[in-house]
């Protein structure tokens, strides 16, 4: 199998150096072994996991199941001005208390401004 030679040639080798996420479930290192088994599999987007048994994938990982996709995030890049910035976070607000579902999908849209 190829993940083995992903492995070998340092798959994982920056991992913990350059990312981090939150404490939770499921470790970097999963995110990333299942992206890699992902591209092997030739599905092309986070999304199209939606469409397999979280279960299966969860197996070839070690775990009970996979991260699944339940929102879309659109981030807004911060304007000139904080009083224009005031205005885009309240939109953002008002946008995200009507949770909308992007169409087609079952995602629930999420607005943010920058990073925050």
């Amino acid at each position: 199998m190829a993940l083995p030679a992903l492995l070998v040639t340092g798959l994982l080798k920056h991992t913990q150096k350059h990312f981090s996420l939150p404490g939770g479930f499921y470790g970097i290192e999963s995110i990333f072994l299942l992206l890699a088994l992902m591209a092997l599999a030739r599905i092309k987007s986070i999304e199209g996991l939606r469409y397999t048994a979280p279960g299966e994938w969860g197996k070839l990982l070690g775990l009970d199941r996979i991260p699944e996709v339940k929102t879309l995030t659109v981030q807004v890049h911060h304007s000139s001005t904080q009083s224009h910035d005031e205005a885009i976070k309240y939109l953002c607000d008002e946008l995200n208390a009507t949770e909308t579902i992007f169409p087609g999908t079952n995602l629930k849209l999420i607005y943010k401004l920058g990073s925050s």
